[in-house]
């Protein structure tokens, strides 16, 4: 199969856990299929390194953020997503993570790369569907976040927590219409799996656990030949 993986951030240099997670996918699809990964860049350099990752049977697209492209752009794009968060209850958050040239250039590579399926990382792509024409999509989606939200209210108070109320809400929205828009929803964990399946937002949609593709045996640290009187300063 051809498969596009998307996401709007550069996953390489790898700095957290779904860095690692988005990696890993590339490898283990890697081994029987042709993968293009399609990202969006924060800083030049990091649009340089993108290049790395690339392999036999991994390539890269990818641009730099528009709103990272010099302080006229940054000007530009603040105002123009601050506009769209007033009058059309986008959330700035979603404007800066998926804007209309990444989705263009998503759509564009599945179109030109004759993609068999599209992985959408995270809900912000909710606009996707309607731009890929040919191929299958699946949205991945890293947490049920319209569920975890209340637990990351209540450890607030005050003013913090009735901005991030406010914040959270317009952000949940979005994530809500990404699930009703996407047929095939990818998680993280087997529990979110059977969570989100069990919820409305899953009725009749196609969820399943995201494998990892992670060899365990290699965290197998009993395997391993301890040196005693030796410690490791991190």
């Amino acid at each position: 199969m051809r498969i596009v993986v998307a996401l709007p951030y550069a996953t390489w240099p790898a700095t957290k856990g779904t860095d690692r997670l988005i990696l890993n996918l590339l490898a283990g699809l890697a081994v029987n299929h042709d993968v293009t990964l399609v990202a969006m860049a924060l800083s030049g350099g990091d649009l340089e390194r993108l290049r790395e990752i690339e392999r036999p049977r991994i390539a890269v697209r990818a641009i730099l953020a528009p709103n990272k492209r010099g302080f006229i752009h940054r000007v530009y794009h603040k105002q123009m997503n601050i506009l769209k968060a007033a009058f059309l209850g986008l959330p700035l958050q979603v404007s800066y993570a998926a804007p209309a040239e990444l989705l263009r250039l998503i759509a564009g590579t599945a179109e030109e790369r004759g993609a068999d399926l599209v992985l959408a990382s995270y809900w912000h792509l909710y606009r996707l569907p309607g731009l890929v024409k040919r191929a299958k999509l699946a949205l991945v989606t890293h947490d049920l976040d319209f569920l975890v939200n209340p637990a990351r209210l209540a450890a607030m108070s005050g003013v913090s927590r009735a901005a991030a109320a406010l914040r959270l809400r317009g952000l949940e929205r979005i994530e809500r219409k990404a699930y009703g828009r996407y047929e095939t929803i990818l998680t993280v964990t087997p529990s979110d799996a059977e969570t989100l399946a069990r919820h409305p937002l899953g009725a009749g949609k196609a969820v399943y656990p995201l494998p990892l593709a992670l060899d365990l045996a290699a965290f197998n640290t009993a395997a391993r030949a301890r040196e005693p009187g030796r410690i490791l300063f991190m």
